[in-house]
Order: structure tokens, then C-alpha cells, then sequence
């Protein structure tokens, strides 16, 4: 029998279409003076070893039966081959244990005479990677230890350091150092520039800068901003906010915005128009139901109710009105009237009594220059006490 002479090779070229498991493998059979096995049927036997100290344990083998070309040249593809032990997928390439690959020949079909073990380097462990296709693997932040699941965790002490801006506690991140931007290279230092600037060219659907999104669904629920001035018995503050359809059924959207240059607009969308209001509340700081109280009401069609939430008119008032100054800059007389239901106008005072006036305003005073003046009686002839121009009668 021929002493053959194997010279392996292991192809760079790791198979990655769809992440086969397998890699190639070349290798050159020659006899002992170095002449190529041309045209030769040959079988093949390669075994993955895993050692650990001096112990080596097979965990896959396989076998090939092939031809070499006219320079004794041949490949397969490993982990392609009929299983003689172990599965090649079941191989875990980056546990601590070096990995080996033993290669049996067997030129003629009476055994196989001849092996080489090397060590695997790195094209075979690239098959680890198709671990990182999973869907299911979560980035885990642990103060400065970001992990991976199945895989390995990155100490990121080196980049945060000392240097970081922004501190992480149990509650959130926070940033106690100066001025907020995003969306602006400059945040400005001017005592005027603002604590936080949001910055956005934005039009169309861009135009929404900012979510405040509360999705519990709880009755109670709702979404606001709260802008505050002075601390403890000293502040104020702004309360922007909207609840949920549980807490008021017809309430579709609501805003409150500028609609032009310096001026506020007030605008409210219900899915029953009827229902689209405006109302004013006062409460107590604690903000509770017994203290909750609507004041005034603007309805859909524009009408004021001050004490009533059903106004009927464009000013509705359940309650007494005072007025401090009605003074009238017009040149005829008016008296203020209201009729049976409540509404208040103003009547031309010359169309009160029966028929026309008999009293002439000259825009200073009046008179009567026709005839006697009479009180408290009514006249029905000419009066016996004649010569007297005024006579009140106080029976």
C-alpha cells in the first residue's frame, strides 16, 4: 500500500447563505515523494475534537466519499457529510475548551492510514453569530454594565466616568448642570435663554413636538402640564390638562393655544356638538369633588351662563347683577327693563304711558306748557282753583 501524504486546507469562506451549519474544507493528497493523487477515489473522515488540558473529546464526526482533480486537490463542505457521531449544530463553538479538527484518509477502502489534527481558528466560530438573530434578546442596563441576553455584558464605566451629565437613580435619569437642548447645537448662556429648548423645523405631522400620554384607563385618569412659580405658601402655578372619555363621555379633544399674534384661543371638540362647552371650576387646593364647583358656562351657541349651566340667553345670570356705571352716551332718554322671564333691554322712556308724551325734553330739563298740572288727582273738567298752574292733591 501507498504511503499518501495529505496536505489540508481550510477554506477562509464561511457558507452564509440562510446561516448553513457548515464550512468549507480543502486539502491535497500527494504520496510520499510528493506527487498528487490525480483522479483518485478517496473517503474522508473529519472529527471536531474539544480539548480541555491533555483530555480530547470527539463531539462530531463524518464521513465523504469523493475524487480528487488532476492535482489531487479536493473539498467538501464540514458538517455536510454522513453522521457517524454527534450533531454539528449541537457544537457550542465559544465555550472556554479549544476546538480541533482531526482528518482521516482512506485512499484504497482498506482503512484509514493516515491523520492530521490542527487547531481550528477563527471561520468556524462565525457560526456563533447566528445567535444574535433572535427576536427575543433584550439589552440589560445595570448602572454602568450593559448586558445582552445570551450573551456577554459590556462595562461602560470607562465611558460615563466621571464625565457624565446626567445622573441615574431608582427614579429616572436627571441633569442638575444647566440648560436642556435638543434639536439646538446652542443652548445659550444670555440670563434669558431658556432652561429647556425643544427645536424642530417641522410641518404637516411633524409638526407635533411633544407627547404627554397618559394610557391608563382608569376613570379618573388624565394627562396634564403643570407650570409652577414660587415655592411653598408663595407659588402659583398653570394647570394644562385633559381627562379621560370615562370622566367626560362627550369630550373628543380640547385645546388651549394662540390663534393669532397676542391673542388666546379657547377651543373645544365634542362628538355630540351639543356637548362642546367651555366651563370655569374653583376648588379647594385639594382639588376634591365636594369642592369642585362650576361657576360659569360657555354652551355651543355662544351663550354666557353665570350661575347656571343652562344658559338661554347670550348672558344668563341665576343670581344678583350690579352694575356701577351704566352712564349712556346718547342724546334720548332709555330706561332699563326686563320682561317676565328675566331679559333685561333698554325702552325709549317717551313710549311709556298711554298715547304720546305730553312732557317736552330739551336735553336739559322738562316741561309742560299746554295747560294746568295736576297730582294726585286725576282732572275730568277744568278745576275750580283757577290761576293755579300746579295743584297735589295729597288726600
Amino acid at each position: 500500500m501507498k504511503k499518501i501524504l495529505l496536505l489540508f486546507l481550510l477554506s477562509s469562506q464561511v457558507l452564509l447563505a440562510q446561516i448553513p451549519q457548515a464550512f468549507n474544507y480543502q486539502g491535497i493528497a500527494r504520496d510520499l515523494s510528493g506527487n498528487p493523487l490525480a483522479n483518485k477515489v478517496i473517503k474522508v473522515r473529519l472529527s471536531i475534537l474539544s480539548e480541555s488540558g491533555t483530555n480530547q473529546t470527539i463531539l462530531y464526526s463524518e464521513s465523504h466519499n469523493l475524487s480528487t482533480n488532476q492535482f489531487g486537490l479536493f473539498a467538501l463542505p464540514v458538517g455536510k457529510g454522513a453522521v457517524i457521531s454527534g450533531t454539528f449544530a449541537g457544537i457550542i463553538w465559544t465555550d472556554a475548551t479549544k476546538k480541533l479538527l482531526k482528518s482521516e484518509i482512506d485512499p484504497d477502502g482498506n482503512g484509514y492510514s493516515l491523520n492530521v489534527t490542527s487547531d481550528l481558528q477563527s471561520v468556524p466560530f462565525a457560526l456563533s453569530a447566528k445567535t444574535v438573530e433572535t427576536e427575543n434578546q433584550k439589552l440589560i442596563l445595570a448602572g454602568n454594565l450593559l448586558s445582552i441576553s445570551q450573551g456577554n455584558s459590556v462595562d461602560l464605566s470607562a465611558l460615563v466616568g466621571n464625565n457624565s451629565q446626567w445622573t441615574n437613580t431608582s427614579y429616572g435619569i436627571n441633569y442638575s448642570g444647566g440648560k436642556v437642548s435638543i434639536g439646538n447645537d446652542n443652548v445659550g448662556v444670555a440670563p434669558g435663554a431658556y432652561w429647556f429648548h425643544l427645536k424642530k423645523k417641522g410641518v404637516g405631522a411633524e409638526r407635533n413636538m411633544m407627547l404627554v400620554e397618559n394610557i391608563s384607563d382608569a376613570q379618573d385618569a388624565n394627562a396634564s402640564l403643570m407650570v409652577t412659580a414660587g415655592t411653598g405658601t408663595n407659588s402659583n402655578y398653570l394647570h394644562l390638562g385633559t381627562s379621560s372619555k370615562t370622566y367626560f363621555p362627550n369630550l373628543h379633544t380640547s385645546y388651549l393655544s394662540t390663534v393669532t399674534a397676542q391673542k388666546l384661543g379657547f377651543i373645544t371638540h365634542a362628538e355630540i356638538e351639543s356637548e362642546s362647552r367651555i366651563s370655569f371650576f374653583t376648588a379647594s387646593k385639594q382639588f376634591d369633588a365636594p369642592s369642585l364647583q362650576e361657576r360659569m358656562r360657555m354652551d355651543y351657541l355662544g351663550n354666557l351662563g353665570i350661575g347656571t349651566i343652562t344658559p338661554v340667553q347670550k348672558l344668563d345670570v341665576n343670581g344678583k347683577v350690579r352694575i356701577q356705571d351704566i352712564s349712556l352716551n346718547i342724546t334720548s332718554s332709555k330706561i332699563l327693563v326686563a320682561d317676565a322671564t328675566g331679559v333685561i333691554g333698554y325702552k325709549d322712556a317717551t313710549t311709556f304711558g298711554s298715547g304720546s308724551s305730553q312732557w317736552i325734553n330739551d336735553g336739559n330739563k322738562i316741561y309742560y306748557s299746554l295747560g294746568d298740572v295736576i297730582i294726585g288727582n286725576q282732572a275730568t273738567s277744568t278745576p275750580s282753583f283757577a290761576y293755579k298752574r300746579l295743584h297735589i292733591n295729597s288726600e
